[in-house]
């Protein structure tokens, strides 16, 4: 890009680590970005949740992003970010993957549904919890079970529950919970139910046969363009013990490549069935060391913008010049590396 001035770009629901990320692109002259949307896990922002439409959103950017001369759009924001980006996209012509395979990752039932018919061997029984946020859990129900949300983002309300009565008391909210978990699900559901009917309503929680909690957890991070599939590395999550807490990463993984590469297979046939030809991704698993079993917990169809930082300090390559590097319509592959510190 040196030589001429950096293309502009769209950047959507930039916080945290993107917004980092964001400025250390721009000082580099790599692009110009113009931002918008909001902080969904910040009061007062997430007032503007009440009547937020993500297709309106997407007009708006969309007109926006003409006037502007936009060259791409992106964004790794999980709630709406990533799906609205996508939106964008395809109303501008720019490059980036379709809606309805953001909306098939995203929802994480239909994602597991496909999971068990590509990869069974690297699925787990999945089955929705009958009827809405804080209904009174049908008897019946065989356990232990993990129950999460069926769109969510972070691991919020995700966790192994052992007896009705757990699940009960991890499923009960209070009337301003239901509130915000509505809202926070309703602009994703509604483009959901008019590009992607056959995965039902993501109002509602689901139930997985668990994986035991001493099972080492991973991440496979990579890109997809023109739907070739290319990892850029697998990074360890290492947990405090019989919990969920991560307690730090590392990386290069200590993951055999045998495995590496199996797990990459997996990738490549999900992603391939749910139409998701080009932007980054980010598959959380299991491995199963006595077993070798791999489990996969979720695929989501953006950038996990965490390991940014650690990838550029370890590997010599930075996450987010990849992002925008495809955003741009530009192969990722030809980007300098640096040397790791």
């Amino acid at each position: 890009m040196a030589g001429r001035d950096p293309p502009r770009a769209g950047w959507l629901f930039a916080h945290d680590w993107d917004a980092q990320a964001l400025r250390a692109l721009d000082a580099a002259g790599m692009a110009r970005f113009d931002t918008a949307g909001f902080d969904l896990f910040r009061f007062p922002e997430q007032l503007r949740l009440v009547g937020f439409d993500l297709e309106r959103f997407a007009d708006a950017q969309a007109r926006r992003g003409r006037q502007l001369g936009w060259r791409g759009v992106l964004s790794h924001q999980e709630a709406l970010g990533a799906l609205a980006a996508s939106l964008v996209a395809e109303r501008l012509g720019l490059p980036g993957t379709s809606p309805e395979s953001i909306l098939a990752a995203q929802h994480k039932l239909h994602a597991r549904r496909v999971l068990a018919q590509v990869a069974p061997e690297a699925s787990v029984a999945a089955d929705p919890l009958p009827g809405s946020w804080g209904d009174t859990i049908p008897q019946g129900l065989a356990y232990p079970r993990f129950v999460k949300p069926v769109k969510a983002a972070f691991s919020i309300a995700a966790r192994h529950v052992d007896s009705a009565p757990a699940l009960q008391r991890h499923a009960r909210m209070t009337a301003g919970e239901r509130w915000l978990v509505r809202r926070l699900v309703e602009p994703f559901d509604r483009v959901c139910r008019a590009r992607l009917p056959q995965a039902g309503s993501a109002h509602r929680m689901m139930l997985e046969t668990p994986v035991p909690l001493h099972t080492p957890q991973f991440n496979l991070d990579g890109w997809v363009r023109e739907g070739s599939v290319h990892a850029l590395g697998v990074v360890d999550a290492i947990v405090k013990p019989g919990t969920q807490a991560f307690v730090r990463w590392e990386l290069p993984s200590r993951l055999p490549q045998p495995v590496q590469a199996r797990i990459l297979d997996v990738a490549r046939r999900l992603l391939a069935v749910i139409g998701y030809r080009h932007g980054t991704f980010n598959l959380e698993f299991f491995h199963d060391e006595a077993t070798g079993a791999l489990t996969i917990i979720e695929c989501n169809p953006r950038l996990a913008s965490q390991f940014g930082d650690l990838y550029r300090r370890v590997l010599g390559v930075a996450p987010p010049a990849i992002a925008l590097a495809l955003a741009l319509g530009e192969d990722p592959a030809t980007l300098p590396r640096t040397e790791p510190t």
